[in-house]
């Protein structure tokens, strides 16, 4: 209820948590629901329906699913903040929707329809990714500019599926005459780490998925630095960037305000003392690391992090 409450306050005054416990959803046995003026648009999962290893690892986890609805209306700022919140937690992000809309519809090329524009696209090697071809597939009537179209490339199985459809006709039926096309990219986690950075930077990692994706944020007007997300194994242990990041935190949101108050209070011979003691230890979570790595990464983590007023949740809010 506490994260419920706290993913609440992130996402603006509009939203709550709702205090009654629900059945669960996507293997967790109970959720607590987030609500916008009182419908639900999120939940936080806890405890798993099934018993085995698997259930146990599930019962170490709280799982927070915001749906577009939450993201839509959410104050200005908040995946900034849900960013800063989500590794001062120490949380992954499973998956996530980046989107680019085109409200009053995108040109067709001279093809007489967007549709057949993506087609010869795709036909042609435009929306080929490091000399690979994605799957493609189609719903909706084709033939029928009436009804509401989708085309995807990817796999859901592969963790990487973009959907371009006629959202216009999807929120308003059919018969609507709505030019609005939305290119949604969603990537998920089955054989990549997502970065945190993507609430951060969604532009950029919209057109890192390919050089399609990226001509068509640019056909939107904006000049994006590509960032690709790489498939990679899956591992438990984070990068040392990664955790270098979290203990500067806690350090700058906890332990800071006692370090100067030691650092200004403590004779010379006492603060040499401590740091003979204490500079060949290191935090838990650093121990699976090289003196130099950590080196290397902490100034710079560092340094980021004190100019960008990211130190914590309560600087991200002011």
């Amino acid at each position: 209820f506490t994260l419920a409450e706290e993913v609440a306050e992130i996402l603006g005054q509009d939203f709550t948590a709702d205090p009654l416990i629900q059945k669960g959803k996507d293997f967790y046995r109970f959720r607590i629901d987030i609500l916008r003026k009182g419908h639900p648009v999120g939940w936080v999962g806890f405890l798993a329906t099934n018993n085995g290893k698997r259930a146990e690892n599930q019962n170490n986890t709280l799982h927070v699913n915001l749906e577009g609805m939450a993201c839509t209306f959410a104050q200005r700022g908040w995946p900034q903040v849900m960013a800063d919140y989500i590794e001062d937690h120490r949380g992954v992000i499973t998956r996530i929707d980046l989107a680019a809309d085109f409200m009053d519809g995108i040109g067709d090329k001279g093809h007489g329809d967007v549709f057949e524009r993506f087609f010869e696209e795709y036909r042609s090697g435009l929306m080929d990714h490091l000399g690979h071809r994605p799957d493609s597939d189609v719903s909706g009537d084709h033939l029928s500019k009436k009804k509401g179209r989708s085309f995807y490339l990817g796999s859901r199985a592969g963790g990487k599926l973009t959907n371009i459809y006629e959202k216009g006709k999807q929120l308003f039926g059919k018969e609507d005459d709505s030019q609005w096309i939305r290119v949604e990219l969603r990537y998920g986690n089955q054989k990549r780490l997502l970065p945190v950075d993507m609430l951060r930077r969604p532009v950029d990692f919209f057109a890192g998925a390919s050089e399609w994706h990226a001509s068509i944020v640019r056909e939107l007007g904006a000049q994006p630095m590509p960032e690709p997300v790489t498939c990679e194994k899956r591992v438990q242990v984070q990068t040392v960037a990664a955790e270098v990041t979290r203990n500067v935190r806690w350090f700058m949101n906890t332990a800071g305000a006692s370090a100067v108050l030691a650092l200004k209070n403590l004779p010379m011979n006492l603060l040499d003392s401590l740091c003979s003691e204490y500079e060949a230890k290191l935090p838990n979570r650093l121990k699976k690391f090289g003196l130099v790595e950590i080196e290397h990464a902490y100034q710079t983590v560092f340094t980021k992090l004190a100019g960008s007023g990211r130190a914590g949740l309560a600087t991200a809010n002011a």
